[in-house]
């Protein structure tokens, strides 16, 4: 089957940092650990780390990580979140 082209429509999102809540432990065998979140998504329980993820809310209030390389792949930021 032959493939096709499309392009993603200009949709706006939401996003933020990550924030240091939980102490995650990754599965590797140094068992590294590091800080981030748990979010609750449609596909169920995912893991957000510090300085590795953005946390975006979709066009329905759907809440996903999504790692900050593919972020700036796949969106132009509009306005940077305001610093507290």
């Amino acid at each position: 089957m032959k493939w096709g082209k499309a392009r993603k429509k200009p949709v706006e999102i939401e996003y933020r940092e990550v924030e240091p809540k939980i102490l995650i432990r990754v599965k590797n065998p140094e068992g590294t650990e590091i800080w981030g979140e748990a979010i609750e998504t449609l596909e169920g329980t995912l893991f957000a780390y510090l300085g590795e993820h953005y946390i975006i809310r979709g066009v329905e209030g759907e809440v996903y990580p999504i790692r900050k390389d593919i972020f700036y792949r796949t969106y132009d930021v509009i306005e940077p979140p305001e610093k507290e």
